[in-house]
């Protein structure tokens, strides 16, 4: 499944935890607070009640998308791709 994690954490030491957590998960970096990838449903719901534990009164998006708008996506400006971005689309 391919997801894209948005998330707007106040606390410094908070937001480098669930950066390093959802890069444990295989997933990369593609804004300040924004990550995306391809993860499996089971390993989603393991990220998701880990990041239940430490989410409290901030909040994060997680954003499924089908391989069809996956593909529709569309960057302007100078933004990089993930190295492997190809992976999630095919």
């Amino acid at each position: 499944m391919n997801v894209i994690i948005i998330y707007d954490i106040t606390d410094d030491k908070l937001r480098r935890q669930i950066s390093e957590e959802l890069k444990n998960f295989g997933l990369e970096r593609i804004g300040y607070s924004a990550f995306c990838g391809s993860i499996s449903k089971k390993a989603l719901r393991a990220l998701e009640q880990r990041l239940n534990i430490l989410i409290e009164s901030d909040v994060l998006h997680i954003v499924p998308l089908c391989k069809f708008c996956f593909q529709k996506i569309r960057l302007l400006g100078r933004a990089d791709l993930p190295e492997n971005f190809e992976d999630f689309v095919l």
